[in-house]
């Protein structure tokens, strides 16, 4: 859930120049757009006004729609602004110096739904191959799998460990991996004679915990980007 931090503009002069000198990674969001990676470059002012200079990770082009920058601070909750590109190159993107920052609130469980690529590959002690599901939501707490699910797996059972590629909706390449080392099958439904659906609840390593809430915070968001450019 995305919540205002602060509107002060010594705040915000403070955190853009934290960010510009520890280089930090910020993800963009735009409508209709994949997801792109920038680095927070330099303070300006030009035509009158204050800008934010990005460098882009790899060269790319965005339209005028307004776009959503969002970075992570060590120790710190996710956070962004947004405003128009006003300033544009192969290399380079300038943004209006932000009036407000925002920050992603982190909801107990929040479930989000995975765009139809994502992935979660199954171990099972009695398969010479993993089972792979279609990941249809996620949470800090478990995750809603479909797909050709061996039958052997029944509700109460003990699995793992389970490999998950997740992606973001207008992404090309996966955003996160990582594996849950076990969890415990708390639902299963019979979709049709060759396609089942399983709710698991996990048992996260500290590392997957980190990578899960990470991806949770960035869909949360890019949810909230499409829907405001609607």
């Amino acid at each position: 859930m995305r919540k205002l931090w602060t509107t002060d503009p010594e705040t915000i002069h403070q955190e853009i120049e934290i960010v510009i000198k520890d280089k930090s990674q910020f993800t963009l969001f735009q409508h209709g757009q994949p997801t792109r990676k920038l680095i927070a470059k330099e303070i300006t002012e030009k035509d009158g006004g204050k800008h934010v200079i990005f460098t882009k990770l790899t060269p790319f082009s965005i339209s005028e729609d307004i776009c959503y920058l969002v970075y992570h601070r060590t120790g710190e909750m996710m956070r962004g602004f947004h405003g128009p590109s006003q300033l544009e190159s192969p290399q380079l993107l300038a943004v209006p110096f932000p009036t407000e920052i925002f920050q992603v609130q982190r909801r107990k469980f929040p479930r989000i739904t995975t765009p139809g690529n994502s992935q979660a590959s199954i171990a099972l002690d009695y398969a010479q191959l993993p089972n792979t599901a279609t990941v249809k939501d996620i949470c800090m707490e478990g995750a809603r799998l479909s797909g050709k699910i061996s039958p052997r797996i029944r509700k109460n059972d003990i699995i793992g460990p389970i490999s998950f590629t997740l992606y973001m909706q207008v992404a090309t390449m996966a955003i996160d991996t990582f594996t849950v080392p076990q969890a415990t099958v708390t639902r299963v439904h019979e979709l049709d004679e060759n396609s089942r659906e399983i709710g698991i609840h996990f048992k996260l390593s500290e590392d997957a915990r980190e990578t899960l809430e990470h991806y949770i915070q960035l869909r949360s968001i890019e949810e909230s980007a499409q829907k405001n450019n609607k």
